[in-house]
């Protein structure tokens, strides 16, 4: 829930920042034009992709000996090779100078590297962290899912890459510290982590409390040898009396998406596990092989932060009957793959899209639940309930549609936004992109999705809002609600 907060708190205010850009030009203008011994080529960029390498190769030679200061092949080859990668428009891909920092980002996903033991994404300037490992040097530090990293030991976090991030935070001796500034639901705070080893085991189980009969299973990320450690948890709690399974895939950030179709053909009979979709065109249909399945109920939870290959193995699960409880998945449906190169550099690129059985698409949409349930904080947020308290009431009898303009629009894009549902202007008039977050929010509250904002809608999103801000519970919600689910199942097979 601590990504909603920090959805809302970033529209509490708005800075409009006139700049203007200065710059200065030398009306020099040398007559140079590599490869304009071919008609049109300079002009009308018609030139092959053969002749176009080598004009770059020239432009590279003219720049070593002409420009006005001492400048090296490798760091204009080095901007070349990014500036491609930056051109795929990708914010996943990445061009890395060294093998070093290739290998780094395998170790990541491996998940037995030096490091603070963290999952985190860049979107804008923003370092988002996904999940926290258990035991892990962050954790004890105290970092919680839904963090920001405004800072790693003193330095701005805007601007960096992924590579320099990770660089920053996991780069240094064991034991030794890295200071990390965070921004906690608008709460600036500091924290000291030591670095340490991060093997952690990516999956681990046990049986209910509540209900011995019932396996619980959380996996936290899905690495190289997941899907065994998967199937020797299933394995062992089988034995054990477990006739239910409960599986967590909350805070997994992803990782191999082969493990996840592992794992979702420890657990399926049969049937379509992803469809693998490239440059427009299905490519390759995973299925089930019924070498070995799961007989038991299971029931899956997932939150905002997971990701990619666990929302593969999710949305796998979920198309082939399998219960989905909490909230909207974080919508990575694509994986990368890591190229390196003869003279030791490397990139990362996105190569293909994956969609659940039944083909929808999760990129930028994430899969919504069966049963959407938000878990409360276990204490309020000031400056959230102070937000709330200043909220314009719904209270016009009118029922806006797109193109309407009042306080019911500007309290429901407030309440909207709160929740996560809306990220735009918060202005009172109903645009398309305020109907979609209304239909959405519909859709996930059980009520007619057609995006205006009838008087139902607004009752219950004022209903829903109070009590995300008051309503706060140490309690597990959408643990219970698995929990629940699962007894059913079972029930009714006997």
């Amino acid at each position: 829930m601590n990504t909603k907060f920090r959805k809302f708190t970033k529209i509490l205010a708005f800075l409009i920042v006139i700049a203007m850009v200065v710059t200065s030009l030398t009306f020099l203008i040398t007559p140079v034009a590599f490869g304009a011994e071919k008609e049109n080529t300079a002009t009308t960029n018609t030139a092959t992709k053969e002749e176009r390498l080598e004009i770059l190769s020239k432009y590279i030679d003219y720049i070593i000996d002409n420009y006005k200061d001492k400048i090296s092949s490798n760091t204009l080859l080095d901007g070349a090779f990014k500036g491609v990668t930056e051109a795929m428009n990708d914010r996943f891909a990445e061009y890395y100078t060294t093998s070093e920092a290739a290998q780094e980002f395998k170790d990541a996903i491996e998940n037995t590297t030096i490091g603070i033991g963290i999952v985190f994404d860049t979107e804008g300037d923003t370092c988002n962290v996904l999940s926290v490992f258990s035991d892990s040097p962050a954790e004890k530090a105290g970092l919680l899912a839904g963090d920001i990293i405004t800072k790693i030991d003193g330095k701005s976090t805007a601007g960096l890459t992924t590579t320099e991030l990770q660089a920053l935070m996991k780069n240094g001796d064991i034991g030794t510290k890295v200071v990390l500034s965070i921004d906690r639901n608008g709460r600036a705070m500091n924290f000291t982590v030591i670095r340490g080893i991060i093997g952690e085991q990516a999956v681990k189980g046990g049986l209910c409390n509540a209900d011995p009969s019932v396996g619980y299973i959380r996996i936290t990320s899905i690495d190289s040898d997941s899907s065994e450690e998967f199937a020797n948890e299933v394995s062992y709690l089988t034995k054990n009396g477990a006739k239910g399974f409960i599986i967590d895939l909350r805070d997994n950030g992803g990782g191999f998406t082969n493990r996840a179709v592992e794992i979702a053909d420890r657990i399926l009979k049969d049937g379509v596990i992803t469809k693998y979709v490239t440059q427009g065109r299905i490519y390759y249909i995973a299925e089930a092989t019924a070498s070995q399945y799961m007989t038991e109920p299971v029931v899956v939870l997932v939150n905002e932060n997971t990701a990619s290959a666990a929302e593969l193995l999710a949305g796998a699960l979920h198309d082939n009957g399998c219960a989905l409880v909490g909230c909207t998945t974080y919508g990575k449906g694509e994986s990368q793959n890591v190229i390196g190169f003869a003279d030791g550099t490397a990139a990362k690129i996105s190569v293909q899209y994956f969609t659940t059985p039944n083909g929808d698409d999760i990129q930028e949409k994430g899969i919504t639940p069966d049963y959407v349930i938000y878990n409360r904080l276990s204490e309020p947020v000031p400056e959230v309930v102070a937000a709330y308290e200043g909220f314009a009431p719904m209270s016009e009898n009118e029922k806006p549609v797109v193109g309407s303009k009042g306080l019911n629009v500007y309290g429901a894009q407030q309440r909207l936004a709160l929740l996560g549902y809306y990220k735009g202007k918060v202005d009172g008039t109903m645009t398309r992109e305020t109907a979609d977050a209304v239909k959405f929010f519909q859709k996930e509250a059980g009520l007619y999705s057609y995006g205006a904002l009838d008087f139902t809608t607004m009752k219950m999103l004022d209903e829903l809002t109070y009590d995300f801000v008051h309503k706060t519970s140490t309690e597990d919600l959408q643990f219970a609600k698995a929990l629940e689910l699962v007894q059913t199942k079972k029930a009714s097979r006997k």
